[in-house]
């Protein structure tokens, strides 16, 4: 007994008609009426009466529809579940990234070296902001984000998955044409009074509750905040020449033109200390398992410019 004719006996037994069945199998009269002469040879028993003007079952017919009809629906959710999981393992896989050029570029290394890997795995890129990325994962648009740790904060999601990827150092951050620019060191107190640029809650929900705890514990009160809605806005602001920004260096594509960034030591940021994460639910996809396999742990203090002054 093949799946086929247990399909064609099903099809036929519902429709009562050879035509009508043939229309739901997409195949021809002829090839269903092959199918189920064979299934009576070998089971030795009629399954329908057949004449010119109807088609009933037969009563051995009758008692084989109910079991039948059922283990084919069994047969056919099995074979989608095992679809489904096909597609998984090949790997359609839709990351998120922050949009920052420094995490873009090492996206770009990521897929570079998992393609090589698993030639058969489907890579899908969204650039979005910092702030949005976590809902776009939760919502199921994307299966991985790389993004910034600070966003994570608050979130308490059991499936949740997190690996860090870099450690990152934070700045002071000025214009070259700012009256301070010229030091050889600079600390959050030289702030006092100064405008904080800071990235909008649409970019970063996160970013301004922690630099003004940051700014809190160094005793800095600041003269204005200024909301800024992108890293180029940002980065303009800073360079009228008023201000500062607290931040890590690598949201700077190529700053030493226009600006100058002061290390600030890791005992002035308290607990807070910004990472790159790449950040995933629990999946049996392979794609996102062979992602995430790629991304090592690991702590980097390297500065990436050399208008950076450290204490």
């Amino acid at each position: 007994m093949t799946l086929d004719q247990i399909r064609a006996f099903v099809a036929v037994a519902l429709t009562l008609s050879f035509t009508k069945a043939a229309a739901v199998l997409f195949s021809t009269q002829q090839g269903v009426s092959r199918q189920i002469s064979n299934l009576e040879s070998e089971l030795g028993y009629r399954l329908f009466d057949r004449t010119t003007k109807k088609v009933e079952l037969t009563p051995q017919g009758a008692v084989l529809l109910p079991h039948l009809e059922s283990a084919l629906q069994e047969v056919d959710n099995a074979l989608s579940e095992g679809a489904k999981v096909d597609e998984q393992l090949k790997g359609l896989l839709r990351i998120g990234i922050a949009d920052i050029s420094y995490l873009i570029a090492i996206a770009k290394r990521q897929r570079v070296q998992l393609l090589q890997e698993y030639p058969e795995i489907t890579i899908q890129s969204k650039i979005k902001p910092v702030g949005r990325l976590l809902d776009m994962l939760i919502a199921g648009h994307v299966d991985v984000i790389i993004s910034l740790g600070s966003e994570l904060s608050g979130t308490q999601l059991k499936n949740l998955k997190t690996r860090c990827f870099q450690m990152l150092e934070e700045y002071i951050v000025i214009s070259c044409r700012h009256p301070l620019a010229d030091r050889p060191d600079l600390s959050l107190k030289d702030m006092q009074g100064e405008t904080l640029y800071l990235l909008s809650h649409d970019f970063s929900p996160v970013a301004e509750d922690l630099n003004i705890d940051v700014l809190k514990r160094a005793g800095v009160e600041v003269g204005s905040i200024c909301y800024c809605d992108s890293l180029h806005d940002l980065e303009l602001s800073l360079y009228s020449g008023k201000g500062f920004a607290i931040i890590p260096d690598i949201f700077f594509e190529d700053p030493e033109e226009t600006l100058v960034l002061y290390h600030i030591p890791d005992d002035s940021m308290g607990m807070y200390r910004e990472t790159i994460v790449v950040v995933w639910l629990d999946s049996t996809n392979k794609a996102i398992r062979s992602y995430t396999d790629t991304i090592a742990t690991k702590t980097v203090k390297t500065h990436r410019h050399t208008n950076i002054k450290t204490k």
